[in-house]
């Protein structure tokens, strides 16, 4: 590891007590427990599965960008603090092994597509009156969105698992086939997506968190070096008076925030997500040995807020995306030396980043993503990230922050 920029602050480790930075002074003012809004994505945001590759194999898949290895992530540019090597990003390769396969659509869009297709043509399924004929057309109707819209894995392994127990013993690879063919999982081109395992060169977890927390200054144009505000147009925390205003309460550990955002060549998006941070502590097993030690970890997860979506909102109204929601979880790293001893790092912290936009396709151009190759999507995807974690890093080690 390359020597540290600054200071670092000590981390102790037991089984009995929670790691302490500074007399576990910094970290009081997060609060502990789960994340609630990192519980309902995790539904379809799995980023924890680069970081596992990583300690159980020394290296990670990227799909198509390629396989790194340990020792290439651990390379850090000290110009920049960070090293962001990996970005997730749907790609036929990933598909393949089905590791990381392209955005999928989440259930709830399909059934509100079929809610909608219903509604138009003055079907209630709720309705005990429903005729025969009523029946019929109503899953006709299904069938025809099922087969644009496509079905969940979840949905698809039911399937195979109901014909295989129907069957009374293992499905042939033909068979298996047939009911993903009868039942196809199909990506959902209005998703733009990514996911991003970062090396930071510092050991203040805390000070790092604060630094992302601090989204009134991403759109700010009076740093010259805020190479953000091409990104973020606008980025505003909704202030305790604009909460009350709408009858909205704050609790501890959370915050409203609003921002126009560039999405690849796209016209900007408008959102308002709901943040949530928490602190806990996680344990993990060393090698060699089984040695268990705790780690402090800072969850921040964000989704879209649903009140922003009315018409009564006029200032910080949803605008274009269906789903705006991510995480980014911050902990120490777990170092490797080149006879296998592992160690928690005083020195750098591994950061965890996933961001799952939907785009309404009614909401044309801005919302059409069908026409922009995902090549490019992914080069802005990653530009961002790079422009993040280089203000991040000029903050950290900036002694006035």
């Amino acid at each position: 590891m390359k020597k540290q920029f600054y200071h670092f602050l000590s981390i102790t480790l037991s089984l009995m007590s929670f790691p302490l930075y500074a007399g576990d002074a910094l970290l009081d003012d997060i609060i502990e427990g789960p994340n609630e809004v990192k519980r309902v994505i995790s539904e379809y945001m799995h980023a924890d599965q680069l970081k596992q590759q990583l300690y159980q194999e020394d290296q990670i898949d990227r799909g198509s960008a390629g396989v790194i290895s340990r020792r290439y992530f651990e390379k850090i540019d000290l110009r920049e603090g960070s090293n962001i090597v990996v970005i997730r990003y749907g790609n036929t390769r990933a598909d393949e092994k089905n590791k990381f396969p392209d955005p999928l659509r989440l259930k709830r869009f399909i059934d509100k597509r079929i809610a909608e297709e219903l509604a138009l043509n003055g079907i209630d399924p709720s309705n005990p009156n429903l005729t025969e004929e009523d029946i019929t057309y109503m899953n006709e109707i299904i069938e025809d969105i099922r087969q644009e819209m496509g079905y969940t894995v979840e949905e698809q392994q039911q399937k195979i698992q109901q014909a295989q127990e129907k069957k009374g013993a293992p499905l042939s690879p033909s068979e298996t086939d047939h009911i993903k063919n009868s039942y196809p999982v199909i990506p959902d081109p209005q998703v733009d997506e990514l996911e991003a395992l970062i090396l930071v060169d510092s050991p203040d977890l805390y000070k790092l968190h604060q630094i992302f927390m601090d989204q009134n200054t991403y759109s700010s144009t009076e740093d010259p070096d805020n190479d953000l505000s091409y990104y973020f147009k606008k980025s505003h925390i909704l202030t305790p008076e604009e909460l009350s205003e709408r009858n909205i309460s704050r609790r501890e550990g959370e915050n409203l925030f609003y921002a126009h955002l560039k999405l690849g060549q796209q016209p900007i998006i408008e959102y308002t997500v709901k943040n949530m941070w928490r602190k806990s502590a996680h344990e993990v097993t060393l090698q060699p040995g089984d040695r268990k030690a705790l780690i402090p970890v800072l969850t921040t997860a964000w989704m879209v807020s649903d009140p922003f979506f009315s018409d009564n909102e006029k200032q910080y109204r949803n605008k274009v995306v269906d789903l705006m929601s991510g995480y980014l979880i911050l902990e120490p790293y777990i170092e490797k030396d080149d006879k296998g001893y592992q160690s928690v790092s005083k020195t750098h912290i591994i950061a965890t980043y996933r961001k799952y936009i939907r785009v309404n396709e009614k909401e044309k151009p801005m919302g059409d993503l069908n026409h922009e190759m995902k090549e490019v999507r992914l080069a802005e995807a990653k530009s961002l990230i790079k422009k993040m974690m280089s203000k991040f890093y000029k903050q950290l080690k900036d002694p006035s922050h």
